[in-house]
């Protein structure tokens, strides 16, 4: 059994480095997603209300990718 000892080490420091690696990445913190946002119409240049979806001044349809 001694001789085994450092083999031993070896596999129980693997195994107790997978499971806090396993619980890091369930906890990690997830990043809310960012909603894009045009503050002005790329047709006209027009200042655009939230969430428009055809520009007010133009007409254009407004796209958000």
């Amino acid at each position: 059994i001694a001789a085994n000892a450092p083999i031993l080490c070896l596999i129980m420091y693997g195994i107790v480095t997978l499971l806090i690696a396993r619980l890091a990445y369930k906890r990690r913190i997830k990043p809310k997603p960012v909603k894009l946002e045009l503050l002005f119409c790329p047709y006209c240049g027009a200042r655009l209300p939230r969430g428009a979806l055809y520009c007010p001044y133009c007409g254009r349809r407004i796209q958000y990718y």
